[in-house]
């Protein structure tokens, strides 16, 4: 008992300083939330790897306000400018109570003269556009302003007076040429159809069919793509009597008018360029993948021994060969207008909304009803999305990255990479297409040559004093607003420039025939609607040209149009004419880029009232211009 009561002391101090020198050699736990790092073992805290130590040492150099551990807050001003591409979608409120909140009557009025005054001075100079010089002398015979198109190509850009590239032409010959994904992004007007149709043609083979498919948002573009190759490919002289001549380009039939799969599918066999709108891509990516299982279907019944299919049926064969030539040479996907084929702005209008959501919740993640109502900003699949996933049904690739993609918009952001990024499946938006434009850092959203003006006017309701927007009045009230508009726009128009061609585009409440009568009585003679077939208004335009200069307004041409020709259409008018602001500046913008095409001068004309006047300002601001007022004499 005496020597176990002795052993006993010398038993828990050799304990306890055990316990102490393992608490001294063990470092300190990493703090929680302070990054990984913390290596695995029998014990948390036991041990701390490398980068859980420079994670460490980094939390406490922020927390003490070190500036080389806090995040640099700065882009680069290519993201800036794809952010405003996004912002451009923003519908503008003209709401009184929010522009112009406890003024009414004339402080209103004079507020709002006050605020156009600003919007009227005039933007800061763009840099200058960078040129690209070439080692291969321009008068050679296969250079054309620095890009390799061949003699051929040549001669007949010079023939039609295009004697070099413009910038966007020039900086997207390099990339779309060697077979690089691309988005073209480029003002309205600066030749964005011939930046990528040209470096195309000189790397395509003529007698390969179905190379390259074309999505346009509507027949007329497809049509007026076809115009463009056409000019430079001609049309060849058909081998049966009285048979058109065979374009380089196979416009596919809009709508649902009967064609069955066989005629969908012969033209293929021999076009190499396809082009259509969503929904006709659709229909002929079906009817393909049909042909391909037929295909399939029938070489199993031959391995069988059975008799196969009917080799004397003709319109089954060509449907065949179609189909074949489209799964084994599709190469190339243009998306032409791409931002509205895949539907950007309801995406940067959801991606407003979460970010405008999220710092409602100071940071905290979204609500499920939060989450719903961003949801239903953007909608279902587009038709343009849904006529792409029947690509790999119909053979033609495995999916949108095993082609070649190009892109043309003027309105490009953020979130219409973003959706490149997801249909191709690329690691990241610069994999998904490369960004083409003349200057990437300070893109330019309007032609340099186009003059934004603007007539201040005070409609019949608003006599009173403060009045409601167009737009939310009755439909018999907006209609009569709308010919009052018209009428004044004839009283500004006739008495301030000189006669030449014009286009308008109607307000719903009045509808196209009815803004066409009206303006027939304001003073515009030959003011009629414009024509459904895009070649048939471009010459009707330059046939009335000769009539404008000797009758005057009474016999200029005057165009009245539905928004949806606002969209890359080129009708080679002088003016714009808009009876009030549309409601973001990327409608405006297609809009008023109707005429200034190519280097030409050009004006459009808005008529403001002084509620809409914080509309036109925003609209100066996001663009980059400025808006004069039409000295009326």
């Amino acid at each position: 008992m005496m020597v176990s009561s002795l052993r006993l002391p010398l038993a828990i101090r050799f304990l306890l300083l055990l316990t102490t020198a393992h608490a001294l050699r063990a470092p300190a736990a990493a703090p929680r939330g302070r990054g990984r790092g913390v290596a695995r073992g029998r014990g948390r805290g036991l041990a701390i790897t490398r980068r859980g130590q420079q994670n460490i040492d980094w939390f406490e150099k922020r927390r003490d306000g070190v500036r080389s551990a806090t995040k640099s807050a700065r882009r680069s001003r290519t993201r800036k400018a794809e952010s405003g591409g996004d912002a451009l979608y923003a519908d503008v409120s003209i709401d009184p109570t929010v522009a112009f909140r406890g003024l009414s009557g004339a402080a209103l009025e004079e507020a709002a003269e006050r605020l156009l005054a600003e919007a009227g001075a005039p933007p800061a100079q763009a840099a200058a556009v960078p040129t690209i010089t070439s080692t291969v002398p321009d008068d050679s015979p296969v250079m054309w302003g620095g890009c390799p198109v061949g003699p051929v190509l040549k001669a007949r850009l010079l023939a039609a007076n295009l004697s070099a590239p413009l910038a966007v032409q020039r900086a997207a010959f390099a990339p779309v040429s060697q077979g690089r994904s691309a988005l073209i992004w480029s003002e309205t007007g600066s030749g964005k159809t011939l930046a990528f149709v040209l470096p195309l043609l000189s790397t395509m083979k003529k007698g390969t069919p179905a190379q390259v498919l074309a999505v346009c948002p509507s027949a007329d573009l497809a049509l007026q793509l076809r115009r463009v190759v056409d000019s430079l490919w001609p049309p060849e002289e058909a081998w049966s009597t009285g048979a058109d001549p065979a374009s380089a380009v196979h416009v596919l039939p809009a709508g649902d008018d009967g064609d069955d799969d066989a005629a969908l599918l012969a033209p293929l066999a021999t076009a190499p360029i396809v082009a259509g709108t969503p929904h006709a891509v659709r229909r002929l990516l079906e009817a393909a993948a049909a042909a391909r299982r037929q295909e399939l279907a029938a070489s199993q019944t031959r391995g069988a021994g059975g008799a196969g299919g009917d080799d004397g049926d003709d319109a089954a064969g060509a449907a065949a060969a179609g189909a074949a030539a489209l799964r084994r040479n599709l190469r190339v996907l243009v998306l032409d207008e791409a931002d509205q084929l895949l539907k950007s702005a309801d995406v940067a209008r959801q991606a407003a909304a979460r970010a405008a959501q999220r710092d409602d919740n100071n940071g905290a993640p979204l609500t499920r009803r939060q989450r719903e109502v961003v949801r239903k900003i953007r909608g279902a699949a587009t038709p343009c999305e849904e006529a792409l996933r029947a690509l790999p049904a119909a053979g033609c690739a495995k999916g949108l990255g095993d082609l070649q993609l190009v892109c043309a918009t003027a309105t490009a952001g953020r979130a219409l990479r973003r959706q490149l990024q997801e249909l191709s499946g690329a690691p990241n938006i610069e994999a998904a297409a490369q960004l083409v434009a003349a200057d990437a850092k300070r893109p330019a959203l309007l032609p340099r040559t186009l003059r934004n003006a603007y007539v201040l006017w005070r409609p019949p309701h608003c006599a009173g004093g403060g009045a409601a927007e167009a737009d939310a009045a009755p439909v018999d009230e907006a209609a009569a607003v709308a010919e009052a508009a018209v009428a004044e726009l004839g009283r500004a128009v006739q008495a301030a420039l000189p006669a030449a061609a014009a286009i308008l585009f109607a307000p719903r409440a009045l509808g196209v025939a009815k803004t066409a009568e009206a303006l027939r009585r304001a003073g515009f003679g030959a003011a009629e609607v414009l024509p459904a077939d895009g070649a048939t208004a471009v010459a009707a335009v330059a046939a009335a040209e000769a009539a404008a200069a000797e009758g005057g307004w009474a016999a200029a041409p005057v165009f009245v149009a539905s928004e949806r020709w606002g969209r890359g259409l080129d009708l080679g008018v002088r003016y714009v004419f808009l009876l009030a602001p549309p409601a973001n500046a990327a409608a405006y913008m297609h809009l008023a880029g109707r005429t200034a095409r190519c280097g030409a001068d050009g004006l459009a004309l808005t008529l403001v009232t002084h509620q809409q006047a914080p509309r036109v300002a925003a609209f100066g601001e996001r663009l980059g211009v400025g808006f004069e007022p039409l000295e009326v004499g």
